[in-house]
């Protein structure tokens, strides 16, 4: 039963597809009615899931690149569990896994105060301990098509400054299959519920096995196959686990039908949940979101668009989208008396909200239609107006039952996106044009004001430039620049020491350090008080080592940040007669009480850049426009007014949190 045992185990296949492959699965994406949905979960009381509306093979990409969203310093204001009434708090992601840990103005060793939202699948899509088939593909560089400098562009810092992330099929996934992804063990180890890990199901998988090759193996002869008596053995298999989690996955495997059907799905993991679903049943229980992708907007202040995938007829779902509640604008609010320099009031991500003046509740979009940028007749000079607009989704039925009550009753019953908004086409729309829908008259006043005022700053200057992301962003295009190798108060280097989780095809070699000795030419130890001694300049007391980034082992993904603080020391050409490789000479700065440099003196340029310091990049830049999207007052229920006039909240104490 090893064996077969071992062929139900998750295998990550990493080989590289071929471009045949690639080619014929971007025509199956392309040809498809649609190629990913949002669906209830096959796991019970699992909320939404994500599946695939066609056959993916092993190493294609899912789904489009979307940035990730970042928090900076949420627990700055929030300290208290309770004070934090935000459904995102199931959410988010530690800053590590997407590379934005540095944007973090604090640091706790417990973890990173930065987080962030990982947009449609890191919002999406569960994870199953047993059944892992997606994983993310971080990058931690800012945007290469980042073309908004804050030095002349009034939209610079209102959106992502990241590349967008992906996520990866790591087996083949058949149409209709549910997405999977790893929220890591430990996530569901600190929940009160009892959840199997990998490691129960591999135990089940062992012991169901062992009785199939007990049934059919070479010792089965003359054996009564009835299927009582494999019953028999299947429970005397169960008597001897020890660990009750096992016994949990097995618990529902009682009759030779069960075996047959572990063996066909190969694994109890599959078997306890079946993670599929049929087309049609998508096609009626689910909501496309597959229409659109995200590419720069046609509009240049605005970042990102999103554009429609085929042609959309006129009145058709172009998208929609589960919306996460967040019940007080004031967590939002930044703490900008803790800061070192100006920076802004509000999170980013207040940007991507929709409300009301009239009600207290905010919701966000967990899908790509964060992209969906603002287009008015009012501001339009073509007066073609918005291609689409919002409702309510009238199919999806808790959606129609909470629009009939009061507000509080979403509100104490539930805590994660429960509410689905749909994007409708308002005439017909092209293949490849973007879309738009308004953002309402308040929101354009606002932007009109913003523009004028970065307008008129703009003509005070004195023609210097300064620190921007799009600086930041060109200083790693051009590594040979002095600037790239100088720590300043606005950025310092870093240098990639292990892969984030999601980097593959290249791990043995896509980094410096392979090993906690291995390839370093000098391990120096700095010390403090009367032993205080120093190395190229650099002393125990180094700004650098409380920039480091590590709740563990740097050395490994999943205990701490991929990268760490470093210092150039020189760049030179390779001597020996074999290429024209440049290289970095860097100090890598390790540690926390017992502080270290790891000198290195061959390190590849791919290795080393420049990232921003705590809050100084333009997502955090103080002048950067901030504002809610509207939710028509046609689309906010009477009971859910609590702040119009005769409310518990003036409206005034809501607009000044919108100027």
């Amino acid at each position: 039963g090893t064996d077969l045992a071992h062929s139900w185990k998750y295998k990550e296949i990493l080989v590289e597809p071929t471009q045949e492959q690639k080619d014929a699965y971007a025509k199956r994406r392309s040809e498809s009615k649609c190629s990913l949905y949002f669906a209830e979960s096959t796991i019970p009381n699992g909320g939404f899931g994500l599946y695939t509306g066609i056959d993916i093979d092993a190493q294609m990409e899912i789904g489009s690149p979307i940035p990730p969203i970042v928090l900076f310093d949420v627990p700055w204001n929030y300290q208290e569990e309770d004070a934090l009434d935000w459904d995102a708090k199931d959410y988010i992601w530690d800053g590590m896994l997407y590379g934005t840990e540095f944007e973090s103005a604090v640091w706790n060793v417990a973890g990173t105060s930065t987080e962030v939202l990982g947009v449609e699948m890191g919002m999406i899509a569960n994870a199953h301990t047993g059944i892992i088939n997606s994983d993310l593909r971080s990058n931690n560089k800012l945007n290469p098509a980042l073309k908004l400098d804050r030095d002349v562009d009034p939209g610079a810092g209102a959106s992502s400054d990241y590349i967008g992330h992906t996520y990866t099929s790591n087996r083949d996934i058949p149409a209709g299959g549910e997405l999977f992804v790893t929220y890591g063990e430990g996530y569901f180890m600190s929940r009160e519920y009892n959840i199997p890990l990998s490691a129960h199901y591999e135990e089940a998988n062992s012991i169901v096995a062992s009785v199939v090759s007990l049934i059919n193996g070479p010792q089965s002869h003359g054996l009564n196959k009835s299927s009582y008596v494999v019953q028999a053995i299947l429970a005397a298999f169960k008597v001897v686990t020890a660990d009750p989690l096992t016994d949990k996955v097995l618990s529902s495997i009682t009759t030779r039908s069960d075996i047959e059907k572990v063996v066909k799905r190969k694994g109890t993991a599959e078997f306890t949940t079946n993670p599929f679903r049929s087309i049609e049943w998508l096609e009626e229980n689910g909501d496309c979101i597959d229409r659109i992708y995200m590419k720069e907007s046609t509009i240049k202040q605005a970042g990102n668009g999103a554009f429609a995938r085929h042609d959309i007829a006129k009145g058709q779902i172009i998208t929609a989208a589960p919306m996460l509640n967040l019940w007080d604008r004031e967590i939002l609010k930044m703490d900008t008396d803790r800061a070192k320099h100006d920076i802004n009031d509000k999170q980013l991500i207040y940007n991507y909200h929709y409300g009301n003046p009239n009600s207290t509740l905010l919701l966000f979009p967990l899908t790509r239609s964060v992209a969906i940028n603002h287009r008015s007749v009012r501001s339009d000079p073509s007066r073609k107006g918005p291609n689409a607009k919002l409702r309510w989704s009238p199919t999806h039925k808790k959606t129609q039952f909470y629009l009939q009550g009061h507000m509080n009753e979403l509100r104490e019953s539930e805590d994660h996106a429960t509410l689905v908004m749909e994007y409708v086409a308002t005439r017909d729309i092209e293949a490849d044009e973007e879309i738009f829908i308004d953002y309402g008259e308040n929101w354009e006043k606002a932007w009109s004001e913003h523009v004028e005022k970065f307008n008129a700053g703009l003509s005070r200057k004195d023609g210097k430039r300064g620190f921007t992301s799009k600086l930041l962003q060109e200083l790693n295009a051009d590594k040979f620049n002095s600037q790239f190798q100088t720590w300043t108060d606005d950025y310092f280097n870093i240098c990639r020491v292990a892969n984030r989780p999601g980097a593959y095809l290249d791990k043995r070699k896509n980094y410096i350090l392979r090993s906690r000795r291995k390839g370093v030419d000098e391990r120096i130890e700095l010390k403090t008080g009367e032993e205080a001694n120093e190395y190229m300049n650099i002393t125990y007391d180094h700004e650098g080592f409380d920039l480091v980034r590590s709740a563990g082992s740097a050395f490994l993904p999943s205990g701490g940040s991929a990268f760490l603080p470093c210092v150039v020391f020189g760049l030179y050409q390779d001597s020996d007669g074999k290429s024209n490789d440049y290289y970095f000479d860097v100090g890598i700065l390790k540690g926390n009480k017992r502080r270290y440099i790891w000198r290195h003196r061959r390190v590849k340029m791919d290795f080393v850049e420049v990232t921003s310091r705590a809050a100084k990049s333009d997502q955090n830049w103080v002048g950067a426009f901030r504002h809610e999207i509207l939710l028509p007052d046609e689309m906010i229920p009477p009971l859910w007014m609590d702040l119009a006039p005769g409310g518990k909240v003036s409206v005034q104490d809501v607009t000044a949190m919108q100027t």
